[in-house]
Protein backbone atom coordinates (compact mmCIF):
# COMPACT_ATOMS: atom_id res chain seq x y z
CA UNK A 1 0.00 0.00 0.00
CA UNK A 2 2.81 2.41 0.85
CA UNK A 3 4.56 1.64 -2.43
CA UNK A 4 1.35 2.38 -4.34
CA UNK A 5 0.83 5.65 -2.45
CA UNK A 6 4.44 6.80 -2.92
CA UNK A 7 4.41 6.01 -6.63
CA UNK A 8 0.93 7.42 -7.19
CA UNK A 9 1.29 10.85 -5.59
CA UNK A 10 2.55 13.78 -7.64
CA UNK A 11 6.05 14.86 -6.70
CA UNK A 12 8.47 17.48 -7.92
CA UNK A 13 11.16 14.80 -7.55
CA UNK A 14 9.77 11.61 -9.14
CA UNK A 15 13.18 9.87 -9.14
CA UNK A 16 13.37 10.17 -5.36
CA UNK A 17 9.84 8.79 -5.03
CA UNK A 18 10.67 5.76 -7.15
CA UNK A 19 13.79 5.05 -5.11
CA UNK A 20 11.80 5.45 -1.89
CA UNK A 21 9.22 2.97 -3.20
CA UNK A 22 12.06 0.57 -4.07
CA UNK A 23 13.42 0.83 -0.52
CA UNK A 24 9.96 0.17 0.95
CA UNK A 25 9.38 -2.81 -1.35
CA UNK A 26 12.76 -4.38 -0.61
CA UNK A 27 12.31 -3.99 3.14
CA UNK A 28 8.83 -5.53 2.81
CA UNK A 29 10.47 -8.64 1.37
CA UNK A 30 12.04 -9.12 4.78
CA UNK A 31 8.59 -9.10 6.38
CA UNK A 32 7.35 -11.44 3.66
CA UNK A 33 10.07 -13.92 4.53
CA UNK A 34 9.35 -13.75 8.26
CA UNK A 35 5.63 -14.30 7.62
CA UNK A 36 6.36 -17.62 5.94
CA UNK A 37 8.74 -18.62 8.73
CA UNK A 38 6.30 -17.77 11.50
CA UNK A 39 3.38 -19.52 9.78
CA UNK A 40 5.62 -22.50 8.92
CA UNK A 41 4.78 -22.30 5.24
CA UNK A 42 7.30 -23.73 2.82
CA UNK A 43 9.03 -21.89 0.00
CA UNK A 44 10.97 -23.37 -2.89
CA UNK A 45 14.77 -23.09 -2.56
CA UNK A 46 14.92 -20.72 -5.54
CA UNK A 47 12.29 -18.35 -4.12
CA UNK A 48 13.94 -18.55 -0.68
CA UNK A 49 17.31 -17.51 -2.10
CA UNK A 50 15.86 -14.66 -4.14
CA UNK A 51 13.69 -13.27 -1.34
CA UNK A 52 16.42 -13.57 1.28
CA UNK A 53 19.12 -11.98 -0.87
CA UNK A 54 17.03 -9.32 -2.65
CA UNK A 55 16.48 -7.48 0.63
CA UNK A 56 20.18 -6.51 0.67
CA UNK A 57 19.43 -4.09 -2.18
CA UNK A 58 17.55 -1.93 0.35
CA UNK A 59 20.96 -0.47 1.30
CA UNK A 60 21.75 0.90 -2.19
CA UNK A 61 18.10 1.99 -2.61
CA UNK A 62 18.28 4.06 0.59
CA UNK A 63 21.61 5.62 -0.41
CA UNK A 64 20.37 6.54 -3.89
CA UNK A 65 17.16 7.96 -2.39
CA UNK A 66 19.26 10.24 -0.19
CA UNK A 67 21.32 11.28 -3.21
CA UNK A 68 18.18 12.05 -5.20
CA UNK A 69 16.53 14.10 -2.48
CA UNK A 70 19.67 15.99 -1.37
CA UNK A 71 21.38 16.79 -4.70
CA UNK A 72 19.65 19.21 -7.02
CA UNK A 73 21.75 17.99 -9.96
CA UNK A 74 21.02 14.29 -9.41
CA UNK A 75 20.09 12.36 -12.55
CA UNK A 76 19.61 8.63 -12.96
CA UNK A 77 22.60 7.13 -14.75
CA UNK A 78 23.40 3.62 -15.95
CA UNK A 79 26.42 3.60 -13.61
CA UNK A 80 24.04 3.52 -10.65
CA UNK A 81 23.28 -0.08 -11.60
CA UNK A 82 26.79 -0.96 -10.40
CA UNK A 83 25.35 -0.95 -6.88
CA UNK A 84 23.74 -4.28 -7.75
CA UNK A 85 27.10 -5.89 -7.04
CA UNK A 86 26.13 -6.30 -3.39
CA UNK A 87 23.70 -9.10 -4.22
CA UNK A 88 26.24 -11.20 -6.12
CA UNK A 89 28.31 -12.51 -3.14
CA UNK A 90 25.31 -13.76 -1.12
CA UNK A 91 23.73 -15.33 -4.22
CA UNK A 92 26.97 -17.19 -4.94
CA UNK A 93 27.27 -18.21 -1.30
CA UNK A 94 23.70 -19.49 -1.15
CA UNK A 95 24.20 -21.59 -4.28
CA UNK A 96 27.40 -23.08 -2.88
CA UNK A 97 26.31 -23.48 0.75
CA UNK A 98 22.71 -24.53 0.19
CA UNK A 99 22.58 -26.86 -2.81
CA UNK A 100 19.28 -28.38 -3.83
CA UNK A 101 16.58 -28.79 -1.22
CA UNK A 102 18.90 -27.85 1.67
CA UNK A 103 17.99 -24.19 1.22
CA UNK A 104 15.76 -24.21 4.29
CA UNK A 105 15.83 -21.05 6.36
CA UNK A 106 16.13 -22.09 10.00
CA UNK A 107 16.67 -20.38 13.33
CA UNK A 108 17.35 -23.61 15.20
CA UNK A 109 20.49 -23.62 17.33
CA UNK A 110 19.36 -26.47 19.51
CA UNK A 111 22.32 -28.66 20.48
CA UNK A 112 20.22 -31.75 19.86
CA UNK A 113 19.30 -30.67 16.32
CA UNK A 114 22.65 -31.50 14.77
CA UNK A 115 21.33 -31.42 11.20
CA UNK A 116 19.93 -27.91 11.49
CA UNK A 117 22.90 -26.28 13.21
CA UNK A 118 25.23 -26.08 10.15
CA UNK A 119 22.41 -24.56 8.10
CA UNK A 120 21.68 -22.05 10.88
CA UNK A 121 25.30 -20.96 11.00
CA UNK A 122 25.40 -20.39 7.24
CA UNK A 123 22.16 -18.41 7.14
CA UNK A 124 23.29 -16.36 10.13
CA UNK A 125 26.66 -15.59 8.55
CA UNK A 126 24.92 -14.32 5.41
CA UNK A 127 22.50 -12.30 7.55
CA UNK A 128 25.51 -10.61 9.16
CA UNK A 129 26.80 -9.78 5.68
CA UNK A 130 23.43 -8.20 4.88
CA UNK A 131 23.65 -6.02 8.00
CA UNK A 132 27.21 -4.94 7.17
CA UNK A 133 26.17 -3.85 3.66
CA UNK A 134 23.10 -1.94 4.89
CA UNK A 135 25.12 -0.21 7.62
CA UNK A 136 27.80 0.73 5.08
CA UNK A 137 25.32 2.27 2.66
CA UNK A 138 23.50 4.02 5.50
CA UNK A 139 26.82 5.54 6.62
CA UNK A 140 27.44 6.85 3.10
CA UNK A 141 23.90 8.25 3.11
CA UNK A 142 24.70 10.17 6.33
CA UNK A 143 27.83 11.53 4.65
CA UNK A 144 25.71 12.77 1.73
CA UNK A 145 23.28 14.44 4.12
CA UNK A 146 26.23 16.16 5.79
CA UNK A 147 27.40 17.52 2.42
CA UNK A 148 23.85 18.67 1.71
CA UNK A 149 23.65 20.62 4.96
CA UNK A 150 27.08 22.18 4.41
CA UNK A 151 26.12 23.33 0.90
CA UNK A 152 22.97 24.96 2.24
CA UNK A 153 24.88 26.70 5.03
CA UNK A 154 27.36 28.10 2.52
CA UNK A 155 24.57 29.70 0.48
CA UNK A 156 21.64 30.48 2.82
CA UNK A 157 21.21 32.39 6.06
CA UNK A 158 18.16 30.33 7.12
CA UNK A 159 18.14 26.53 6.89
CA UNK A 160 14.96 24.99 8.29
CA UNK A 161 14.64 21.36 9.39
CA UNK A 162 12.43 20.38 6.46
CA UNK A 163 15.12 21.64 4.05
CA UNK A 164 18.22 20.23 5.73
CA UNK A 165 16.55 16.78 6.05
CA UNK A 166 17.26 16.37 9.76
CA UNK A 167 14.34 13.94 10.06
CA UNK A 168 15.98 11.61 7.55
CA UNK A 169 19.35 11.86 9.26
CA UNK A 170 17.93 10.71 12.60
CA UNK A 171 15.97 7.86 11.03
CA UNK A 172 19.10 6.60 9.27
CA UNK A 173 20.99 6.73 12.57
CA UNK A 174 18.20 4.63 14.08
CA UNK A 175 18.42 2.18 11.18
CA UNK A 176 22.17 1.81 11.71
CA UNK A 177 21.66 1.18 15.44
CA UNK A 178 19.00 -1.45 14.77
CA UNK A 179 21.15 -3.25 12.20
CA UNK A 180 24.14 -3.14 14.54
CA UNK A 181 22.08 -4.76 17.33
CA UNK A 182 20.77 -7.38 14.93
CA UNK A 183 24.30 -8.13 13.73
CA UNK A 184 25.50 -8.37 17.33
CA UNK A 185 22.80 -10.89 18.25
CA UNK A 186 23.65 -12.95 15.18
CA UNK A 187 27.32 -12.91 16.15
CA UNK A 188 26.45 -14.07 19.67
CA UNK A 189 24.40 -16.91 18.22
CA UNK A 190 27.36 -18.04 16.13
CA UNK A 191 29.53 -18.26 19.26
CA UNK A 192 26.84 -20.25 21.15
CA UNK A 193 26.50 -17.46 23.73
CA UNK A 194 22.90 -17.09 22.60
CA UNK A 195 21.15 -20.38 21.91
CA UNK A 196 18.37 -18.98 19.77
CA UNK A 197 17.83 -16.26 17.22
CA UNK A 198 14.33 -15.43 18.45
CA UNK A 199 15.44 -12.04 19.92
CA UNK A 200 17.13 -11.14 16.63
CA UNK A 201 14.08 -12.15 14.62
CA UNK A 202 11.73 -10.12 16.83
CA UNK A 203 14.04 -7.07 16.84
CA UNK A 204 14.62 -7.14 13.11
CA UNK A 205 10.93 -7.53 12.28
CA UNK A 206 9.88 -4.75 14.63
CA UNK A 207 12.53 -2.27 13.49
CA UNK A 208 11.82 -3.06 9.84
CA UNK A 209 8.15 -2.18 10.29
CA UNK A 210 8.93 1.00 12.23
CA UNK A 211 11.64 2.22 9.85
CA UNK A 212 9.63 1.50 6.71
CA UNK A 213 6.66 3.49 7.94
CA UNK A 214 8.65 6.40 9.40
CA UNK A 215 10.85 6.86 6.34
CA UNK A 216 7.87 6.46 4.01
CA UNK A 217 5.74 8.98 5.90
CA UNK A 218 8.67 11.37 6.18
CA UNK A 219 9.28 11.12 2.45
CA UNK A 220 5.61 11.73 1.67
CA UNK A 221 5.50 14.81 3.91
CA UNK A 222 8.83 16.21 2.69
CA UNK A 223 8.31 19.54 0.90
CA UNK A 224 10.35 20.57 -2.11
CA UNK A 225 13.94 21.08 -0.99
CA UNK A 226 15.36 22.82 -4.05
CA UNK A 227 12.98 25.66 -4.71
CA UNK A 228 13.90 28.31 -7.27
CA UNK A 229 15.36 30.48 -4.50
CA UNK A 230 17.49 27.67 -3.08
CA UNK A 231 18.73 26.63 -6.52
CA UNK A 232 19.71 30.22 -7.34
CA UNK A 233 21.60 30.54 -4.05
CA UNK A 234 23.45 27.25 -4.55
CA UNK A 235 24.76 28.41 -7.91
CA UNK A 236 27.12 30.68 -6.00
CA UNK A 237 28.56 27.73 -4.10
CA UNK A 238 29.35 25.46 -7.03
CA UNK A 239 28.43 21.94 -8.01
CA UNK A 240 27.29 19.27 -5.56
CA UNK A 241 30.65 17.94 -4.41
CA UNK A 242 33.15 20.76 -4.88
CA UNK A 243 30.70 23.23 -3.42
CA UNK A 244 30.67 21.39 -0.10
CA UNK A 245 34.40 20.97 0.37
CA UNK A 246 36.26 23.46 2.49
CA UNK A 247 39.50 22.91 0.52
CA UNK A 248 37.98 23.86 -2.83
CA UNK A 249 39.88 27.17 -2.88
CA UNK A 250 43.33 25.57 -3.02
CA UNK A 251 43.82 26.75 -6.61
CA UNK A 252 41.73 29.92 -6.44
CA UNK A 253 42.90 33.01 -8.31
CA UNK A 254 41.72 35.33 -5.53
CA UNK A 255 44.75 36.92 -3.86
CA UNK A 256 45.11 37.15 -0.12
CA UNK A 257 45.17 40.95 -0.30
CA UNK A 258 41.93 41.07 -2.30
CA UNK A 259 40.33 38.56 0.07
CA UNK A 260 41.12 40.71 3.09
CA UNK A 261 39.79 43.75 1.31
CA UNK A 262 36.48 41.98 0.62
CA UNK A 263 36.33 40.84 4.25
CA UNK A 264 36.78 44.42 5.45
CA UNK A 265 34.02 45.64 3.13
CA UNK A 266 31.75 42.84 4.34
CA UNK A 267 32.32 43.76 8.00
CA UNK A 268 31.49 47.38 7.24
CA UNK A 269 28.29 46.36 5.42
CA UNK A 270 27.16 44.18 8.32
CA UNK A 271 27.81 46.93 10.88
CA UNK A 272 26.34 49.86 8.98
CA UNK A 273 23.54 48.47 6.79
CA UNK A 274 22.80 45.52 9.13
CA UNK A 275 21.92 43.33 6.18
CA UNK A 276 21.89 40.27 8.45
CA UNK A 277 18.47 41.37 9.75
CA UNK A 278 16.94 40.40 6.40
CA UNK A 279 15.45 36.88 6.89
CA UNK A 280 15.67 36.20 3.12
CA UNK A 281 19.35 37.11 2.83
CA UNK A 282 21.42 34.66 0.79
CA UNK A 283 24.95 34.50 -0.56
CA UNK A 284 24.24 35.80 -4.10
CA UNK A 285 22.20 38.71 -2.71
CA UNK A 286 24.97 39.77 -0.37
CA UNK A 287 27.54 39.39 -3.17
CA UNK A 288 25.50 41.76 -5.35
CA UNK A 289 25.57 44.39 -2.61
CA UNK A 290 29.35 44.07 -2.48
CA UNK A 291 29.53 44.06 -6.29
CA UNK A 292 31.57 40.86 -6.40
CA UNK A 293 30.97 37.32 -7.61
CA UNK A 294 29.30 34.87 -5.16
CA UNK A 295 32.30 32.55 -5.47
CA UNK A 296 34.61 35.32 -4.25
CA UNK A 297 32.37 36.05 -1.27
CA UNK A 298 32.07 32.36 -0.41
CA UNK A 299 35.86 31.95 -0.50
CA UNK A 300 36.37 35.05 1.63
CA UNK A 301 33.94 33.91 4.34
CA UNK A 302 35.26 30.34 4.44
CA UNK A 303 38.87 31.52 4.60
CA UNK A 304 38.73 34.63 6.78
CA UNK A 305 35.87 33.65 9.08
CA UNK A 306 36.71 29.91 8.96
CA UNK A 307 33.03 29.12 8.94
CA UNK A 308 30.05 29.13 6.64
CA UNK A 309 27.91 32.00 5.41
CA UNK A 310 25.09 30.60 7.57
CA UNK A 311 27.21 30.69 10.73
CA UNK A 312 28.51 34.20 10.04
CA UNK A 313 25.08 35.76 9.46
CA UNK A 314 23.47 34.04 12.42
CA UNK A 315 26.28 35.06 14.75
CA UNK A 316 25.50 38.69 13.88
CA UNK A 317 21.79 38.04 14.38
CA UNK A 318 22.44 36.67 17.86
CA UNK A 319 24.57 39.72 18.68
CA UNK A 320 21.66 41.94 17.59
CA UNK A 321 19.32 39.90 19.78
CA UNK A 322 21.62 40.29 22.76
CA UNK A 323 21.54 44.06 22.32
CA UNK A 324 17.73 44.03 22.26
CA UNK A 325 17.55 41.81 25.35
CA UNK A 326 19.83 44.20 27.24
CA UNK A 327 17.59 47.20 26.59
CA UNK A 328 15.53 48.55 29.53
CA UNK A 329 12.17 47.73 27.91
CA UNK A 330 13.14 44.22 26.78
CA UNK A 331 11.00 42.58 29.45
CA UNK A 332 7.80 43.73 27.75
CA UNK A 333 8.71 42.29 24.33
CA UNK A 334 7.74 38.78 23.39
CA UNK A 335 10.63 36.50 22.51
CA UNK A 336 9.09 35.67 19.12
CA UNK A 337 9.02 39.39 18.30
CA UNK A 338 12.71 39.69 19.11
CA UNK A 339 13.53 36.58 17.05
CA UNK A 340 11.68 37.88 14.00
CA UNK A 341 13.15 41.37 14.32
CA UNK A 342 16.74 40.07 14.09
CA UNK A 343 16.11 37.86 11.04
CA UNK A 344 15.08 34.43 12.37
CA UNK A 345 12.05 32.70 10.88
CA UNK A 346 11.12 30.58 13.91
CA UNK A 347 11.43 30.67 17.67
CA UNK A 348 12.99 27.20 17.88
CA UNK A 349 15.79 28.16 15.49
CA UNK A 350 16.40 31.35 17.44
CA UNK A 351 16.66 29.46 20.74
CA UNK A 352 19.04 26.82 19.36
CA UNK A 353 21.37 29.43 17.84
CA UNK A 354 21.27 31.64 20.92
CA UNK A 355 22.33 28.71 23.12
CA UNK A 356 25.02 27.75 20.59
CA UNK A 357 26.63 31.21 20.57
CA UNK A 358 26.07 32.28 24.21
CA UNK A 359 25.73 29.05 26.17
CA UNK A 360 22.36 30.07 27.60
CA UNK A 361 18.78 30.64 26.47
CA UNK A 362 17.35 34.07 25.56
CA UNK A 363 14.98 33.91 28.54
CA UNK A 364 17.82 33.22 30.99
CA UNK A 365 19.97 35.90 29.36
CA UNK A 366 17.23 38.51 29.71
CA UNK A 367 16.48 37.52 33.32
CA UNK A 368 20.16 37.74 34.25
CA UNK A 369 20.48 41.23 32.77
CA UNK A 370 17.33 42.38 34.56
CA UNK A 371 18.73 41.17 37.90
CA UNK A 372 21.99 43.00 37.24
CA UNK A 373 20.03 46.18 36.52
CA UNK A 374 18.00 45.74 39.72
CA UNK A 375 14.75 45.22 37.83
CA UNK A 376 12.34 42.64 39.28
CA UNK A 377 12.05 39.47 37.15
Amino acid sequence: MLCVVVLGLYSANPIANRLLAAFIGLETLHLFLHYFILTEHSLSPTVMRLVFNARILAGPALYLYVCAISRHQFRWRARHLLHLWVILPPLAMSLLLFPGEQAVYTYSFDQEDAAARPLSWRWTAMSIYHSVVIIGYAAFALYRLGLHRLRLEQALSAVEDDVNLNWLRWLIVGLIAAQAMHMGLNALALTDIVGTLEPARFLNTLTTIVMVYLIALGGLRQPVVFTHTVRAALEGVGDDDRGARRDKYARSGLSEERRREIWKELQHLLQTDRVHLDPELDLPGLARRLQIRPQELSETINTEYRGTFYELINSHRIEAARQLLEQPGAGRRKMLDIALSVGFNSLSTFYSHFRKFTGTTPTEYRARNRRRAGVPA
